[in-house]
């Protein structure tokens, strides 16, 4: 956030999360509020402008980048924040490897209106393409008939 600063020492940052190490609690400080574990996130995200996933290694679908895109809640986020999502084109304009990149997307991304709708936009339409309940039941609706089929057959 210090790069942010620099540039926009109005920004706020929230830092929410269950087990925060004394690391982390140490980063409490004048524009920066730390909140702990968040049982909602859309109450969270009800005040939030964008959301950062500054991840440095993880595996596998990043559930706090999608609770993100669904509120409408544009994300800045590192490639391994993104990997494995299949996320759209679009997303790319919100990824960055360091910190230099991050900061400059997150002012970008706070300061310009269009962008943060259009990636609000384009964000909820992913969810609801790609993770919407309803689909996911039915795509496993879809396997679980087609295994019956197969084993059926042999």
């Amino acid at each position: 956030m210090p790069l942010v600063w620099r540039q926009r020492p109005d920004i706020h940052c929230t830092i929410a999360g269950a087990d925060m190490p004394e690391s982390v609690l140490l980063l409490a400080a004048p524009g920066v509020e730390m909140i702990g574990p968040v049982p909602d996130c859309g109450i969270l995200f009800d005040r939030t402008r964008l959301s950062i996933a500054p991840l440095r290694f993880g595996a596998g679908v990043k559930g706090k980048v999608l609770d993100s895109m669904a509120a409408g809640v544009p994300c800045v986020m590192t490639p391994i924040a993104a990997e494995g999502m299949e996320l759209p084109k679009d997303f790319a304009d919100a990824t960055g490897e360091t910190a230099e990149a991050l900061a400059a997307l997150i002012v970008s991304l706070h300061d310009d209106s269009a962008t943060h709708a259009r990636m609000a936009r384009v964000g909820r339409h992913f969810i609801r393409e790609r993770h919407d309940h309803a689909r996911i039941i039915e795509a496993l609706g879809r396997i679980a008939e087609d295994t019956r089929v197969k084993r059926q057959a042999r």
